[in-house]
């Protein structure tokens, strides 16, 4: 009897939760202006990122998700290449890395209306994305040698004076923090958020640089709610 008592509330609030939670979807597309943190004389990527967020909400508050494809990275990093037999400051290198994951936010939301049909809507919470494909250039600035491959796999090439070198490939897995602000116009949206990696790209990052190298970008887009 009391079995069957918690089951008929679990099945009232059940109920109760999902006639009154608004789920909406909103095709998006945009452009992503990346870098990677604690490296020298880096230029800014930039590249597109799309997808479909699904909105949860409760009133003013809610949950925001959905799964995006999103290309980072950075060009034209400077410094000397990270092989232990190598004595500071010799070898040195450039390189340039593009990245593409696909990325799933789980975020805190908070949707303010300001007028009939127009509202702004704040979003903070992680993200956690897996690295799909992309590419590396890496070459020595006296052009000695040169390899271009998938940031994803390891990082082999030889030379005259150290014979053959493997380095470790970037980690497919990233997280790290997204917030941002959008506003909505009946069905149109326009927003923008920053996201900051917490997760080191490599253990062993191709170039001798101090602290991490974590992915920082900043994203603009618009979409449609559907």
């Amino acid at each position: 009897m009391k079995q069957k008592f918690i089951f008929s509330i679990l099945l009232l609030l059940g109920s109760y939760t999902i006639a009154f939670a608004q789920f909406s979807f909103t095709p998006n597309v945009g452009i992503c202006i990346s870098d990677i943190s604690n490296t020298r004389n880096s230029h800014d990527y930039i590249s597109y990122n799309f997808g479909v967020g699904i909105d949860y909400h409760f009133n003013r508050w809610g949950i925001r998700s959905g799964l995006f494809l999103k290309e980072k990275g950075t060009y034209n990093m400077e410094g000397a290449i990270n092989i232990d037999e190598y004595p500071v400051n010799t070898d040195l290198v450039t390189m340039d890395a593009k990245l593409m994951y696909m990325q799933l936010p789980v975020l805190a939301s908070y949707r303010l209306p300001i007028y009939d049909h127009v509202a702004v809507q704040l979003n903070v919470g992680p993200y956690v994305a897996y690295g799909l494909k992309g590419k590396y250039n890496l070459q020595r600035m006296d052009g000695e040698y040169g390899i271009s491959s998938s940031p994803f796999d390891r990082i082999i090439f030889e030379t005259e004076s150290y014979g053959k070198k493997d380095l470790s490939s970037f980690t497919k897995w990233d997280w790290g923090i997204n917030a941002g602000v959008e506003m909505s116009v009946y069905r149109f949206n326009i927003g923008v958020s920053y996201e900051m990696g917490l997760k080191d790209l490599s253990s062993h990052f191709p170039i001798k640089y101090d602290g991490k190298q974590q992915n920082r970008s900043w994203n603009m887009y618009v979409g449609f709610t559907i």
